[in-house]
C-alpha cells in the first residue's frame, strides 16, 4: 500500500509480506514507530511480527509494552512482548548498532526483514544537537519506510488515520522516563512537528 501524505504528496510504501519471510520492528515506545506499527497492521502483519526495543535509561521498554498492549487491545495484532536487544550505556548512534548486532546473531530465527521508523531531522530542528540518522537502508535486511519524511509527516499520518490515541501512550524524552522535560532535542522535535500543524499534542510523556 502507498500512503500519500496530505502535506506535500511525500509517499510511504508498505509492501504485504511474504510467506516464506520471518518480520520485526524496533519498537522504541516513541510516536514514529507506533504510527509505522498501524501501516504494518494495514497490511497484513498481524501475527507475522517480532518486537525488539533497546533498554534506554529513557525507560524505552517500558513505554514499547505499553504500545504492543494497546495495539493488541485494540487491532488484535497477536504482538509478542518486546526482546530487548543492544547495549542502552554507549553513545546513542552505537545503540542502534549494538542492536543489530544482537538481532542478527542472538535473533536471527526470528527476522528476516526489520522494520525502522527513522526519519529525517528537519533543517529547521538542526542545532548541534541533532541525532545523525541514516539516509537509506543498509541492506536488504531492513526497511526503512520513513526514511524520506519528517516528523510533521508522521504527525499528520496520525491524525489521517485516527490515531489520536497514541498520543498519551507514546514518549520522546530521552531524558525522564515518565515525563517530559522540554529541554532534549527529541522532545523538542516533537513539539515542533504540532507546532507547525497548528495541533494540540495530548501527550504528557
Amino acid at each position: 500500500m502507498i500512503y500519500t501524505s496530505r502535506l506535500d504528496g511525500a509517499q510511504v510504501t508498505i509492501n504485504p509480506p511474504q510467506d516464506d519471510k520471518k518480520y520485526a520492528i524496533m519498537l522504541s515506545g516513541g510516536f514514529d514507530s507506533a504510527v509505522l506499527l498501524y501501516f504494518l497492521h494495514e497490511n497484513g502483519y498481524d501475527g507475522r511480527l517480532t518486537t525488539f526495543t533497546i533498554p534506554k535509561a529513557d525507560g524505552s521498554h517500558v513505554h514499547a509494552t505499553n504500545v504492543i498492549n494497546y495495539f493488541n487491545q485494540a487491532y488484535d495484532m497477536k504482538l509478542p512482548q518486546t526482546i530487548l536487544v543492544g547495549d542502552p550505556t554507549v553513545f546513542h548512534r552505537l545503540m542502534s548498532k549494538t542492536a543489530a548486532e544482537d538481532i542478527w546473531s542472538k535473533h536471527a530465527d526470528k527476522c528476516d526483514i526489520l522494520y525502522n521508523a527513522l526519519n529525517q531531522v528537519h533543517p529547521d530542528l538542526v542545532d548541534g544537537r541533532e541525532p545523525q540518522r541514516d539516509r537509506k537502508e543498509p541492506n536488504e535486511k531492513y526497511r526503512f519506510p520513513f526514511v524520506d519524511l519528517y516528523k510533521t509527516h508522521i504527525v499528520d499520518f496520525m491524525y489521517e488515520y485516527g490515531l489520536e490515541a497514541i498520543m498519551p501512550i507514546t514518549h520522546s524524552c530521552t531524558d525522564l522516563p515518565d515525563a517530559r522535560c522540554g529541554k532534549c532535542w527529541q522532545c523538542g522535535e516533537r513539539a515542533w512537528a504540532f507546532t507547525q500543524l497548528l495541533k494540540e499534542d495530548q501527550g504528557t510523556i
